[in-house]
């Protein structure tokens, strides 16, 4: 009788071929039982089985998680959103075997020696972007120019896709479409509440309503300027409903922390939401659910703008290997949105 094939023996135990020559080879990359079950068929067919069948163990690789700190602006560490895209990273790392490290790079030591340095020894680098602005962002380029065997992948922020790997939010058509949704409900008064603290995510926002109204035939109503942290923020909106100005009928926040410290100052001021004037804000973070009236929103992929980050390391050293230190572009990934309605927005019709 004829040996079965290793094609045989993965049809008739419904895996793939190549998870017949993993178990053969000793090669991580199955569980416990198929491996086993692979195994165990191979003897019985007379396959030459491996000295041992307990997979090689890969050889640990350190990705690091930076958080990039600005003072001045400290923008991400006013909203939770960059917890989620932490917890997305750490699982898609473990997943790929990577140890995950956290640290945070200050602004005033971007290019310290004992910074570029730690990022030499690094097998991938996830950079949260979300503070750098004009006014940091030369140092960050010298920074990647200074470390061109590290892949490296900036997240929530675009504004550098030119030097380095880059993923974030559909920032403009997240506004866009919550701006729009405003105007379909009847809407026709809408004001954009927004932060004095600027970052380039909130300025692709900003465009993104501007070009939701103009598509509308609408003007702005007015811009309501608060500051970023929450308590601040409610005690600003406060100060501004009850200093006499004209109410909108429809507010679009930049973020839901601004939504939901403007919720609160409405109730306070015995502004009904949303009888008198709708509000939508923008990420989907678990507050949204706890004001009231529950937020609408847009919802952004938070963990997984972590995870897909995580890919692109991956994809990125793969890059280099195949490429053999020849030039390839950087690659930008734009993560979609999606609109959340509750019962903060209210049909006019």
């Amino acid at each position: 009788m004829a040996k079965m094939t290793a094609k045989q023996i993965a049809q008739s135990l419904g895996v793939s071929t190549a998870a017949v020559s993993l178990a053969l080879n000793g090669k991580p990359g199955l569980g416990a039982q198929t491996r086993e079950k692979i195994l165990t068929a191979c003897k019985e067919a007379g396959f030459a089985m491996p000295q041992t069948s307990q997979p090689q163990q890969p050889q640990q690789k350190t990705l690091c998680f930076m958080i990039f700190v600005d003072e001045l602006l400290r923008v991400w560490e006013n909203s939770p959103f960059y917890a989620y895209n932490m917890q997305g990273v750490e699982a898609a790392a473990t997943l790929h075997g990577y140890n995950t490290m956290i640290r945070y790079l200050q602004a005033d030591s971007i290019l310290s020696l004992q910074n570029l340095n730690f990022l030499k020894s690094l097998d991938g680098l996830i950079l949260l972007g979300t503070d750098i602005t004009p006014r940091t962002a030369g140092d960050i380029r010298t920074m990647l120019a200074s470390i061109p065997q590290t892949p490296t992948v900036i997240m929530d922020n675009m504004s550098l896709s030119s030097f380095a790997d880059c993923v974030g939010n559909d920032n403009h058509g997240g506004a866009y479409q919550a701006v729009t949704h405003l105007v379909n409900q009847g809407c026709r008064h809408i004001a954009y509440l927004c932060a004095r603290t600027r970052i380039p995510n909130f300025d692709e926002r900003e465009v993104g309503v501007m070009d939701a109204l103009r598509h509308a035939n609408l003007p702005l109503f007015g811009k309501i300027q608060c500051s970023i942290s929450t308590e601040e923020a409610y005690q600003d909106l406060v100060s501004w409903f009850q200093s006499g100005n004209p109410l909108p009928d429809g507010i679009f926040a930049e973020n839901d922390v601004l939504a939901a410290a403007a919720t609160r100052a409405m109730t306070v001021c015995g502004i009904s939401v949303p009888n008198q004037v709708s509000i939508i804000g923008f990420d989907n973070l678990p507050i949204t659910e706890q004001t009231h009236p529950p937020l609408s929103t847009i919802h952004s992929y938070k963990d997984d703008l972590g995870a897909t980050a995580v890919e692109m390391v991956i994809h990125r050293r793969w890059m280099q290997r195949y490429c053999q230190g020849r030039s390839t572009g950087t690659i930008k990934v734009q993560m979609s949105t999606e609109l959340v309605k509750r019962k903060s927005v209210r049909n006019m019709f």
